[in-house]
């Protein structure tokens, strides 16, 4: 969230927050651990991103599932399920901005594995090209299904269902 306190404390202020808060989508604002996690992870990527020049001499389609991994995690654990506040207990929970909620950790965890099974099953993908296993397929499936559920959250709906009509379209 961006600094606005040193506005005066008017209804041009509020309204110069309220526009702020609409045009950055929701994104969670975080204090203590939450905060420590999501540093990590990106000083993580980061690092990862900065030894590729000097230190790894990895393969383009590693790299890039690798990257996936890690922007993918941040987005889920960064951007509520729902932009907006919503009302009710369940609501309330699933558009929670001031931490983590358990099923934004648990979906940045089986997204982030998900994307990491192009590495550890790298060999094998270029292998069977053509000839694809079962898992390779489900995998494949749940990587576009968050992908695409990541960029709903990050950007709003309007990208993913560009993608899912090109998606259709090419079946």
């Amino acid at each position: 969230m961006a600094d606005y306190d040193h506005l005066e404390s008017s209804a041009e202020a509020e309204e110069a927050r309220r526009i702020a808060e609409e045009a950055e989508g929701g994104v969670k604002t975080f204090t203590g651990s939450p905060k420590a996690v999501i540093s990590v992870i990106a000083a993580a990527w980061s690092l990862f991103q900065l030894s590729l020049a000097s230190v790894l001499m990895l393969d383009s389609v590693i790299v890039r599932a690798v990257h996936l991994s890690f922007a993918i995690s941040l987005v889920y654990l960064s951007y509520p399920l729902f932009r907006k506040p919503r009302s009710g207990r369940i609501g309330g929970y699933l558009s929670r901005r001031d931490g983590f909620t358990s099923i934004d950790v648990i979906t940045a965890i089986v997204a982030f594995a998900a994307v990491l099974y192009i590495v550890v099953d790298y060999q094998g993908l270029a292998t069977r090209q053509g000839a694809l296993l079962g898992r390779d397929i489900i995998f494949g499936c749940f990587v576009v299904a968050f992908v695409l559920e990541a960029a709903r959250r990050s950007l709003g709906p309007v990208l993913p269902v560009v993608a899912i009509v090109f998606i259709a379209y090419s079946f």
